[in-house]
């Protein structure tokens, strides 16, 4: 019954995060593994050392959604009104803002997909 409880509680939690329905807690993904942790002070530091210097500047923050699109440039660039080169752009001066030059894109954006949704858990 805990169990239950519990699992119905982080469905809930990452709907709100996400603003999205969950009908249950498998279909939440990587989630599962997030939410148990998101308040440790390691998962703080992972935040701090990602998410901070992007509050710092708003332009490169408003880019992320990318993250939230599942990496979608297109439907990215449509949500903030701009050219999709734009969001390519952005993209990599932020790679270059976090000292992530020697990353992939394909490790980038699942790093920063990582960091905000744990930003999104904390808000």
């Amino acid at each position: 019954m805990d169990q239950c409880i519990r699992e119905s509680y982080f469905t809930y939690i990452v709907s709100v995060a996400e603003q999205k329905h969950f009908g249950s807690f498998a279909s939440i993904g990587p989630w599962q593994l997030l939410i148990p942790y998101a308040r440790s002070d390691i998962m703080k530091n992972y935040l701090n050392a990602r998410i901070q210097p992007l509050l710092e500047k708003q332009d490169f923050y408003e880019t992320v959604p990318l993250t939230i699109c599942r990496g979608d440039i297109f439907k990215t660039a449509s949500l903030l009104n701009c050219h999709h080169n734009t969001v390519r752009y952005r993209l990599s001066k932020i790679k270059q803002f976090l000292f992530a030059d020697e990353m992939s894109n394909q490790e980038f954006y699942a790093d920063i997909s990582l960091a905000v949704r744990l930003y999104m858990l904390q808000e």
